[in-house]
């Protein structure tokens, strides 16, 4: 089998999300068939998504136990290629402190004033990003490219700065993992009441991924089969869109043709819900149940 369904339940709003990856690297039109066989089977919405890090997890196959599924190995992705300062990726040694901050990006940096306090990425292409802060009491950091010593940062200000972009290095060889390493130099100017130096994130133009595409249970790309009124569209003010197609007709299917390695179908769990069969390129997979 080349793909996995798993049902995710949201905490808050009782929702059902099934997925299903294949190989990050196929690229062609795939299709998914939804079959009732069993009571009632909603369609909130799909999403698309033509490249998703896939990451190891919990999964709850109906009528079976627990079991952790191994992640798979993906180009390294993040939202706008932003790696936050709590990121795993990256990689602190020395003392570092989190200081929370509305006007930080995600909300808080580190911090350290620890000399030799440093913090290290690795990441593709060809460029990468700093974002850090200045102030009264921001001191000096030192930042290495692949080892090699590039520049010395002074990150004083008399006032307050939030994400500021102090450092860029932009041509670098593309094809290759590369390192960015700052280091806290434990100095600071005259007029400066402290050493600190400040990690809010780092933006890697080759790690940007790639939108997700909503499509909602009303699209004309989803395909319903409709006979004796097979499907209806309900209104329901917490799903996705306001509106479901419901069906409770044996055989009845929604059928959806996509590109990329990954799609979740956006459904609805309760007490009147029954068995869906999920077949991606005509192979069947495990039945679905959504009580």
């Amino acid at each position: 089998m080349f793909g996995k369904w798993d049902v995710i339940m949201s905490n808050g709003e009782r929702l059902a999300v099934v997925e299903h990856r294949t190989e990050p690297s196929r690229r062609t039109r795939q299709r998914m068939r939804l079959v009732v066989l069993f009571l009632l089977v909603g369609v909130g919405a799909l999403f698309v998504a033509p490249a998703t890090p896939a990451f190891g997890r919990t999964s709850h196959q109906p009528g079976g136990q627990p079991s952790y599924q191994q992640a798979t190995p993906t180009p390294l992705l993040r939202p706008g290629g932003r790696f936050e300062e709590e990121d795993p990726r990256l990689r602190y040694t020395g003392t570092w402190s989190s200081v929370a901050h509305e006007r930080a990006s995600g909300g808080a940096v580190r911090r350290s004033s620890q000399r030799g306090a440093a913090v290290e990425l690795a990441f593709p292409g060809a460029g990468v990003k700093w974002v850090t802060t200045r102030g009264p009491d921001r001191g000096v950091a030192q930042i290495f490219i692949d080892g090699d010593f590039r520049r010395t940062v002074d990150l004083y200000a008399a006032q307050e700065q939030f994400q500021t972009y102090v450092i860029s290095f932009l041509s670098l060889a593309p094809d290759q993992t590369h390192t960015i390493r700052i280091v806290v130099a434990g100095e600071r100017r005259e007029e400066s009441s402290g050493a600190n130096v400040d990690v809010d994130a780092f933006i890697v133009d080759a790690a940007e991924e790639p939108p997700t595409l909503r499509f909602e249970d009303s699209d004309p790309a989803v395909q319903y089969t409709f006979f004796s009124d097979t499907w209806r569209s309900v209104a329901v003010s917490r799903a996705s869109g306001g509106t479901v197609h419901r069906s409770k007709d044996a055989g009845a299917s929604a059928q959806f043709t996509f590109s990329g390695n990954l799609i979740l179908w956006v459904t609805s769990r309760g007490p009147d819900r029954g068995i869906a069969q999920v077949v991606i390129d005509d192979r069947p997979q495990d039945p679905i149940d959504l009580y």
